[in-house]
């Protein structure tokens, strides 16, 4: 952290399950055990843990800007033409969900934008309607912290942090993103009922099967999950969109 403290930002907390699972992976081999691992020399395992920060920043970075790489370039991360190159990719989404869900990262104009955003609810709500405590109250947010102070980027992280599994946790942090989008691009909207997460997605994902089908026959949502960011914030925002006009 000393040495490169730019790896850290916008990082609010690290699971260390989740950060061990990562230092397991091994591309186009079998994962290393925790046996495997602790016989590892530590520069060795410094090294793969760095690596991983820079990979899973740009991950982050990428998903959340993915779909909106015309705004600008501090979210990018990674640029429009990589961005481009990796949506030509034929990725395995879902697995790419899980990998960016296991450490996330808010970075100083995600947390303008979700802070502004707050102006628009009373209540967001990260699990279902029973899990207040994953529920972020905007007006007190909004009335006690700026978005520029770390206790708003604390708070933030702690009503994140217990999101799970962890493509759920992506999903919910790409429907944040979504939220404050279309926020952003209707200014006079408020929602008067909580902001559920959840619900968007679920219905972000009937809106996508009724569409385009649902050729395997999994659930509504499994098949929004193997979408790339780019069609996934198209049906968020729908849903979003649907929840915003169906209000008195």
């Amino acid at each position: 952290m000393r040495t490169n403290p730019d790896l850290f930002k916008g990082l609010g907390s690290i699971q260390t399950h989740n950060l061990l699972s990562l230092c397991c992976k091994r591309e186009g081999s079998e994962n290393l055990s925790l046996k495997q691992l602790a016989a590892t020399p530590p520069a060795i395992i410094s090294e793969k843990i760095e690596a991983i920060l820079i990979s899973q920043r740009k991950l982050f970075s990428y998903g959340v800007n993915q779909a909106f790489n015309s705004k600008k370039e501090s979210y990018s991360g990674i640029t429009n033409s990589d961005a481009g190159t990796a949506q030509a990719i034929d990725a395995d989404w879902f697995e790419w969900r899980v990998e960016r869900g296991l450490i996330t990262t808010f970075d100083d104009d995600f947390l303008v934008e979700i802070w502004q955003s707050l102006s628009h609810a009373r209540t967001i709500v990260f699990g279902g309607n029973d899990m207040q405590d994953l529920a972020l109250n905007c007006e007190m947010a909004r009335s006690s912290m700026t978005p520029s102070e770390p206790s708003f980027a604390q708070h933030i992280d702690e009503i994140t942090h217990h999101i799970h599994p962890a493509y759920y946790k992506s999903a919910a942090i790409e429907t944040l993103y979504a939220y404050t989008q279309y926020c952003a691009e209707h200014n006079k909207v408020f929602f008067e009922q909580p902001v559920v997460i959840a619900h968007i997605i679920e219905s972000a994902a009937k809106l996508f099967t009724d569409e385009n089908g649902n050729s395997q026959e999994t659930r509504h949502f499994d098949a929004l999950m193997q979408q790339s960011p780019t069609v996934f914030q198209k049906y968020v925002g729908k849903a979003i969109h649907a929840i915003a006009t169906a209000q008195p």
